[in-house]
C-alpha cells in the first residue's frame, strides 16, 4: 500500500490510541468512516484510507455492511525478558497512593506479565539530567518517566534505547513517545460541564500548576470555552482574590484544586464545592482517602501505567517502530455519583 498521508495518518494514530487505551475493544464496532471524516473534517477518501491501512495492520477488519471492527490489541511482550528502568520522584515509593503509584502498580503488572523486570530509580525533578538518563539507559533496554520531568529537564539525550514518558508534555520532537490524559477531549468535557453548570455563566477562572503537561490543559479550555463564546481568565497558582457565585473555576489538577479548597474552608468553614462552580482534572481524589470530594474529570490510572508499558514493548519489539503521543479519554465523575 501506497504511504498515506498525514492527514490519514493523524487518524491512524488516533485509532491507534484508542486501541492500546481499551476504550475501542476487541470486538467492538468502531464509528463510521463518514463520522471519522466529519470529526477531522477530512475527506470520506482519507478518512477511508486511514482505517484501510489499519486493516492492513491487523488492528481492525472490515466486516462488510456491518461496519468495521477492533481484530486485536497490539501484543504488549514477545515473552522474552528484559529490563526496564522507570524513574520517579521519591514521594511516588513512600506514599502508597496517588497517581503515579497506582499507574506504576499497572506498569508492574503488565510488565511481570510479559517477562520484564522494572528496576525502579527514585530521581527527583531538580536533579534530572541528560546525562542521568544516559548512564540509566546504559543499563536497561528502555526507559520510562514517570513524572513531569520535562519542567526541568532541558534537552534530552540521545539513547540506544526507547523512551516513554507519562506526565510529559514534551516529546523533544518525536524522540519519545508520551502517554497522557487526553487534553482535547478534556477541554470538551469541561466545556459542556460548565455549560449545564447549576447557575448561569459566563466567565470561567482557570487556575493552572506551573508544568507543561497543566498549562497546555488550561490553555485547551481557555480556547474551547472562549470559542463557544464565554470569557475566561488564565492564572497560574491559587486564586488570590476571592470567590464569585457567578463565576466558574476549572483547576487543570485535583491537587490544585484541594489546596484551594483547604484553604477555603480554613478561611470561611465552608466546602468551596458547595459554594461555587468547580471542576478539576486527574481524578486523584479517588486515590487519596485525604482529599476533599468535587467534580473531577478522572482518568483510569492503572490502565493509564498498563499503556505506558505496552507502549514500550511495542517500541522495544519492532526497531523500526516511531514514538507517539497516546492520549487517554478521561471521564466526568461527580461526588454524588460515588
Amino acid at each position: 500500500m501506497k504511504t498515506i498521508s498525514p492527514l490519514a495518518g493523524q487518524l491512524v494514530e488516533y485509532i491507534e490510541s484508542r486501541i492500546v487505551s481499551g476504550e475501542y475493544g476487541v470486538g467492538s464496532r468502531l464509528p463510521s468512516i463518514r463520522r471519522f471524516a466529519a470529526k477531522f473534517r477530512l475527506s470520506y477518501g482519507t478518512a477511508y484510507r486511514a482505517v484501510e491501512k489499519l486493516c492492513e495492520n491487523g488492528l481492525l477488519e472490515q466486516r462488510g455492511p456491518s461496519g468495521v471492527f477492533v481484530r486485536a490489541r497490539r501484543s504488549i511482550g514477545t515473552g522474552r525478558s528484559g529490563r526496564i528502568a522507570v524513574l520517579m520522584e521519591p514521594y511516588v515509593g513512600e506514599s502508597g497512593t496517588g497517581l503515579c503509584h497506582t499507574a506504576f502498580m499497572g506498569m508492574l503488572d503488565a510488565a511481570s506479565k510479559a517477562g520484564y523486570q522494572l528496576l525502579v530509580q527514585y530521581v527527583s525533578g531538580t536533579d534530572i539530567t541528560p546525562e542521568l538518563i544516559r548512564r540509566t539507559a546504559g543499563t536497561a533496554d528502555g526507559v520510562i518517566l514517570l513524572n513531569e520531568y520535562d519542567s526541568e529537564l532541558g534537552g534530552y539525550p540521545q539513547l540506544p534505547c526507547p523512551t516513554v514518558g507519562m506526565l510529559v508534555q514534551n516529546s523533544w520532537n518525536g524522540r519519545i513517545s508520551t502517554v497522557n490524559l487526553d487534553p482535547l477531549e478534556m477541554a470538551c468535557c469541561a466545556e459542556l460541564y460548565f455549560r449545564r453548570a447549576r447557575t448561569f455563566l459566563r466567565r470561567v477562572k482557570i487556575f493552572a500548576s506551573p508544568k507543561p503537561v497543566y498549562l497546555t490543559r488550561g490553555r485547551l479550555f481557555k480556547r474551547q470555552w472562549e470559542e463557544r463564546g464565554g470569557r475566561a481568565e488564565f492564572h497560574v497558582g491559587l486564586p488570590t482574590d476571592g470567590y464569585e457565585e457567578d463565576c466558574g473555576y476549572f483547576f487543570t489538577s485535583d491537587q490544585l484544586l484541594q489546596s484551594a479548597s483547604a484553604a477555603y474552608l480554613a478561611d470561611t468553614g465552608e466546602q468551596l464545592a458547595d459554594r461555587c462552580t468547580v471542576l478539576s482534572v486527574d481524578g486523584k481524589q479517588f486515590l487519596d482517602p485525604d482529599f476533599f470530594r468535587f467534580p473531577t474529570i478522572a482518568a483510569d490510572w492503572q490502565r493509564m501505567g498498563e499503556c505506558v508499558l505496552s507502549e514500550m514493548l511495542r517500541l522495544l519489539n519492532d526497531p523500526r517502530a516511531l514514538p507517539r503521543n497516546i492520549n487517554i479519554c478521561g471521564r466526568l465523575r461527580l461526588p454524588q455519583q460515588e
